[in-house]
């Protein structure tokens, strides 16, 4: 497979938590777009200053995860890309909030199915993209002017009312208290915040219906109309208005006959089909052009859901297929086929999951339950087989089974346990224990994890996030861990072994020495982050970052050589302004020196956005990088032009084209310079 970002499931858990610890605030990333929006119910409206990443990886998003899906049909969700140590992840945001109080609100109830997600102050230029994307009014902000249109009603930016107001209106609701209704609804109006006034208004008017009120009704979702919502949700208004006049006409046993029915469909569903093509060729001097990389990469995500008043039942797939034109092959893949039932007291899942269960790493094939009936604590348990990545086939050899207990005892902290054994090929894999802790208050957030593995008596895992709003505009955080790389377990002997399963392994060595092969394949790591942001205006920031790796060094045993010792260091400073062209434009400006083991690289980087006329925008950067081999003392000058197209059709549909050169200067005398192109297109597509 050529394309590394498609075997991020074969990853090792340090580098995957690096990535996430690397995301995991303003100080470590630049900003780069916004790019594409999941779910925009009528409650997104203006842009308020406040968001929630809910996760981050270096493969797009392509539709919601399916952990905690639930929590999320209500709310504002969307996709960005930033830059972190000159590498592209793209975050999975949710939520537009006034406050940071009233986000940590959401991010309570949230952490229970995404353990890594932080609240972060949205950047200016996302402001203005996400203003784009809905096609409406966002909250000014100092220097930077607001879009034309504006809404019919006032927004208040600093409302202090919670979200957590409308859930519980919906659950007076459901409960048939439509007196509670009327005053918790009554209460968000007063707020004046668009954001909730027109949910307020609807589910007011759904309840003025069901209580046969239907002159007040009709007042309430005229006052909806005239705060000009989005175009689905006028028309859902109107329907019910022209309903509510035609009822009027039919005799009332008619009207008492129908009150009964269900106020929407029971049935939802969602899709999106993303596909692109990528040519990466090389080209020396006196040879022909050379593709190191041809692919065709087709990613298909589906969702189906019923819902009633007291279950659900959902359908996820997250599938895909990569077509390798150079080995002439194809490679099918499967993150997520499962069926899930809820009720209020549990929840059952089956199929291949992802992040059921915490101290699963990666995926699994297999059943999955959690009861939901004490309001203290949650109890899950799973069984299953380990699949390693989204591109593995269904593997008996690989069984396990696991418990997790969570529990919340403050609305500032939140803790899990869990305990899992781990099998493959009649050998233990893994059998271990660990916890998870989350703390957050005001001003700061804190992560923490640990696992530790009683059958090789190691601490797999140990690691600590934090982040931390100073006073003024500076925000700051820190990430350490230390444990394994890869991940202490007895699947790791095979590295570096002629034969390819535990089976034909058991067959050249003992149980014992297995095991010892494990352990000597596994290096210890140690990595630290550090990062800071500093905010001058609106227009203006300011971010560095230092990062430390050291990875020690691996036992010589069964045949494989050992791996010395290693560091790595980077660090990293960037300058982001707006006002290059226009006024909607932004550019960024930074630099870096890095080591590591083979050499040493000094770095200078320049990129700008612009456009944003008729849905197309325009993405120039370019990067110098001067490269010292430690080995050979040679130098090495290596130019990355690129452009980026992006052309938003619909809010369906959305096209990207990317083409890029590197040239490089190797400075050697068999060789002295290189050209590689790279060519990407690609498209997404919103089925539902």
């Amino acid at each position: 497979m050529s394309l590394l970002r498609y075997c991020s499931g074969r990853w090792p858990l340090f580098v995957i938590w690096l990535a996430l610890c690397s995301t995991a605030s303003a100080a470590s990333f630049v900003f780069l777009n916004v790019e594409g929006v999941f779910n925009n119910p009528p409650s997104a409206s203006a842009i308020q200053p406040y968001a929630i990443v809910l996760s981050s990886s270096s493969r797009r998003f392509i539709a919601l995860p399916p952990d905690g899906r639930p929590l999320l049909q209500e709310y504002f969700i969307y996709q960005t890309r930033v830059s972190v140590e000159d590498q592209t992840y793209y975050r999975l945001a949710l939520g537009n909030f006034s406050s940071e109080k009233t986000a940590q609100i959401q991010l309570q109830r949230l952490q229970k199915s995404f353990a890594e997600a932080w609240i972060y102050r949205r950047n200016p230029d996302e402001e203005k993209q996400l203003a784009k994307f809905l096609g409406q009014a966002r909250a000014p902000i100092a220097d930077v002017p607001a879009p034309v249109r504006a809404p019919a009603a006032p927004v208040a930016v600093g409302s202090s009312e919670p979200p957590a107001l409308l859930e519980q209106a919906r659950q007076e609701f459901i409960d048939g208290n439509f007196a509670r209704v009327i005053a918790i609804t009554d209460r968000i109006s007063e707020t004046g915040d668009l954001i909730q006034v027109r949910e307020a208004l609807e589910l007011a008017g759904i309840t003025r219906e069901r209580q046969r009120k239907f002159a007040q009704a009709i007042v309430l979702y005229e006052a909806l109309l005239d705060t000009e919502p989005e175009p689905e949700t006028r028309s859902r208004i109107e329907s019910r208005l022209e309903g509510i006049r035609t009822m009027s006409l039919t005799p009332k046993t008619r009207i008492a006959n129908d009150t009964g029915r269900s106020e929407r469909s029971p049935w939802s569903s969602r899709g999106m089909l993303m596909q692109f093509y990528q040519d990466d060729m090389i080209d020396n001097p006196g040879q022909d052009l050379t593709s190191v990389n041809r692919v065709l990469v087709t990613d298909l995500n589906l969702f189906v859901q019923h819902r009633t008043d007291t279950d659900k039942l959902e359908l996820r797939l997250d599938a895909g297929l990569v077509n390798d034109f150079i080995d002439d092959d194809s490679e099918s893949r499967i993150s997520t086929a499962s069926i899930e039932y809820a009720r209020d007291d549990f929840r059952l899942v089956g199929g291949r999951q992802r992040r059921t269960l915490t101290g699963v790493y990666g995926g699994f094939d297999g059943i999955s339950f959690t009861d939901l009936s004490h309001s203290g604590f949650q109890l899950a348990a799973a069984y299953g087989y380990v699949a390693q990545s989204s591109f593995s086939d269904f593997n008996s050899d690989q069984p396990f089974i696991g418990a997790n207990l969570n529990l919340a005892p403050y609305s500032w902290l939140d803790t899990s346990f869990f305990l899992i054994h781990q099998e493959v090929s009649g050998l233990t894999d893994r059998d271990s224990v660990g916890s998870e802790i989350r703390y957050h208050n005001d001003g700061s957030f804190v992560y923490g994890f640990i696992d530790y593995d009683l059958f090789y008596q190691e601490l797999n895992n140990l690691s600590l996030n934090t982040n931390f709003q100073l006073a003024g505009d500076w925000t700051l955080n820190l990430s350490l861990s230390l444990g394994y790389s890869p991940t202490l377990s007895t699947l790791n002997s095979l590295q570096g072994q002629t034969v390819a399963t535990i089976d034909e392994l058991k067959d050249i060595f003992s149980d014992d020495e297995i095991y010892q092969l494990a352990q000597d394949r596994s290096s210890r790591s140690q990595n630290l982050f550090a990062g800071a942001s500093y905010r001058f205006d609106a227009t203006r920031h300011l971010y560095f970052y230092l990062s430390a790796l050291k990875l020690e060094a691996t036992e010589a045993s069964g045949g494989v050589e050992d791996i010395p010792s290693s560091d790595y260091l980077q660090l990293s400073v960037d300058y982001s302004f707006q006002g290059l062209l226009t006024a909607r434009d932004y550019a960024t400006l930074g630099g870096g020196i890095s080591s590591s083991p083979t050499g040493d690289i000094l770095s200078v980087r320049a990129r700008s956005r612009f456009g944003d006329s008729h849905g197309i925008s325009y993405d120039p950067r370019i990067q110098l990088d001067l490269r010292t081999d430690k080995r050979d003392g040679n130098d090495q000058f290596i130019l990355k032009p690129s452009f980026k197209v992006t052309y938003r059709s619909s809010n369906r549909l959305s096209f990207e084209g990317i083409f890029g050169i590197e040239y490089s200067d190797l400075n050697l005398p068999e060789l002295e310079e290189q050209y590689t192109y790279s060519l990407y297109l690609g498209y997404y597509y919103s089925i539902f």
